[in-house]
């Protein structure tokens, strides 16, 4: 799995979720405010917040959990084809839950 990657089957939907859920193994996810429809468009927005604690391992890249905690906020943008869903485009700030879940790394100077 890897940032900006495109899932276009069921399939690759719940390894992507499976990849997530074995490293945050607590990650829970709660409406943080109203769906947001567009009148011109057949699209909504719903925003998001998740908590959790790197518990598991992230594999690949096979990192190992360092039981810190994490919050943060997103927001999915759904498309639909009549009363389908046929696409959702997820944002969220990766490098700063990376931050949050990963050893500070040490700078030395040479």
């Amino acid at each position: 799995m890897r940032a900006g990657q495109e899932l276009t089957t069921a399939a690759q939907g719940e390894a992507y979720m499976g990849f997530v859920l074995r490293a945050y193994p607590d990650l829970i996810w709660t409406q943080a405010g109203p769906p947001m429809f567009s009148d011109d468009t057949p699209t909504a927005a719903i925003p998001w917040h998740g908590a959790g604690t790197f518990s598991g391992i992230m594999d690949p890249p096979g990192i190992k959990g360092t039981g810190r905690p994490f919050a943060f906020n997103g927001v999915e943008v759904f498309t639909f084809r009549g009363d389908v869903a046929c696409g959702v485009t997820v944002y969220y700030d990766l490098q700063n839950l990376m931050r949050q879940v990963l050893p500070k790394r040490s700078i030395k100077s040479s």
